[in-house]
């Protein structure tokens, strides 16, 4: 769950960090506070996602935290995790330790005098740094950068399943060109023994004809090879062509169903049948005639 505040504090400014708390929410900004959200959780988990998944930390500063390990820990984690820090100063404490790496003059509130003063000027500030950090975790730049890892992974995945699958291809190619009997023209006959026009128009359906050609193939090629059937009209033009690869033909009685056709010309009269190789050669020719 993700949250726009993370209120980073010391124990003894818990009193602080809450009014703190209770003032941004009135100001529907969403805090994440240690006193209230830990729960039964394991606390330093429980921060450490909790700092991860906020917009803005706002790092109340102190003599207390000044030398707090607990607050510069989770200040160093804000840090690594791209969280801006927000410092809010609520005692004249100098900056000491690691915390001048953390300080932009833009993001420290000195509240030292009276520390519900300068609430306004919180509340402004965080404003506009929460609307900055959503609109840039909306960026694709910033979502490839935040799930490099997984995105690295992902596409490291799709890189081995399209490797797989040419690697696939290219072992059933080799499979059928090992299966393929090499065949030279004459090797095979093809006669055609039956073309005829299905009885749809002899209904009287003008609009609808379809062309049937069976015939043998002798002997069966074996492998990659291609029944290729021409339709010719009466003027001897190429009307359609149909393919179908030696495996899937069908057998009819003793023969085969070279292909059909289903046109809407009533015009077809002749049709050419060639059996190709994967070169595209013709082995075998036969035609017929309604």
């Amino acid at each position: 769950m993700s949250q726009d505040v993370y209120i980073c504090y010391d124990v003894n400014d818990q009193e602080v960090a809450s009014r703190i708390c209770n003032v941004l929410e009135k100001n529907e900004l969403s805090c994440w506070i240690k006193s209230r959200d830990v729960g039964a959780n394991d606390i330093i988990e429980a921060s450490d996602n909790a700092i991860e998944n906020s917009h803005v930390m706002i790092l109340i500063y102190s003599k207390y935290s000044k030398d707090s390990n607990i607050v510069n820990t989770e200040a160093d984690l804000a840090f690594g995790s791209d969280v801006p820090v927000l410092i809010y100063k609520i005692d004249d404490t100098e900056f000491g330790g690691g915390f001048p790496f953390f300080i932009d003059d833009n993001r420290v509130i000195d509240a030292h005098e009276n520390v519900e003063s300068k609430f306004d000027e919180l509340i402004s500030i965080l404003s506009v740094l929460v609307k900055q950090q959503k609109d840039k975790k909306r960026s694709l730049s910033y979502i490839i950068k935040k799930h490099k890892k997984p995105i690295v992974i992902a596409i490291a995945l799709i890189v081995v399943v399209i490797a797989g699958i040419f690697a696939y291809m290219n072992f059933v190619q080799h499979a059928e060109d090992e299966n393929t009997v090499p065949l030279n023209p004459g090797d095979v006959k093809i006669n055609v023994t039956d073309f005829h026009v299905d009885d749809v128009r002899k209904k009287g359906y003008s609009w609808n004809y379809s062309y049937f050609v069976g015939g043998i193939i002798s002997p069966e090629p074996v492998g990659k090879y291609v029944v290729s059937c021409d339709f010719y009209d009466k003027t001897g033009n190429l009307v359609n062509t149909t393919e179908t690869e030696i495996s899937d033909i069908q057998r009819v009685n003793d023969g085969y169903l070279l292909g059909s056709d289903v046109s809407g010309t009533k015009d077809i009269t002749r049709v050419e049948v060639n059996l190709l190789d994967a070169k595209n050669r013709v082995i075998a020719q036969g035609e017929a005639e309604l």
